[in-house]
């Protein structure tokens, strides 16, 4: 039980930085600036999934580590990140 527990912190406390960082309105002029000085890092600021890699890293440097490994973290961070921000208007229509 303290492991599911544990999992759902991380996973919410990676989906809250998530969408500060890549949607809300407070970070506009962050995500606006990072874009200008570097495409990969305005790009990683813009996208859930990409930053979810990075941010899951993150948290499993300054916290408990989800899987045992940082790398596992970050994918399990990217792919959480997709699945639960994804949005079906934003596909393309072909």
């Amino acid at each position: 039980m303290d492991n599911l527990v544990e999992f759902l912190i991380w996973t919410f406390t990676l989906l809250g930085l998530t969408t500060i960082i890549t949607k809300s309105y407070i970070f506009q002029k962050f995500r606006d600036i990072s874009t200008n000085i570097n495409f990969f890092l305005g790009k990683m600021m813009t996208c859930p999934p990409c930053f979810g890699f990075w941010g899951g890293a993150i948290l499993s440097v300054f916290f408990q580590s989800i899987t045992g490994s940082i790398f596992l973290d970050a994918i399990l961070g990217s792919g959480l990140m997709f699945y639960i921000t994804y949005s079906p208007e934003y596909e393309s229509k072909v």
